[in-house]
């Protein structure tokens, strides 16, 4: 089983949460979640991940990203 994850997930999930992640997700799943992750910037990916990982336990795959990426976005997410 590998427990770090592969060359093209460096930086974008940490080595805890990359087992859970591989778990989860599809390979198409993973692949979206990667292409959305690059397009964050570094500092928010982490808590885009954890907050992914605790919302798709719930709801699927779509609904539990977009939950994700609302909170890391922060209470007045989008707003200027």
């Amino acid at each position: 089983m590998r427990r770090r994850p592969p060359r093209e997930w460096i930086g974008l999930a940490g080595v805890a949460s990359w087992p859970r992640l591989r778990e989860a997700l599809t390979l198409s799943q993973q692949s979206e979640l990667r292409g959305v992750l690059i397009a964050l910037p570094a500092e928010t990916r982490p808590l885009v991940v954890t907050e992914f990982l605790a919302e798709v336990e719930r709801m699927p795959f779509g609904p539990a990203l977009l939950v994700a990426l609302a909170r890391a976005a922060g209470p007045h997410g989008g707003a200027r």
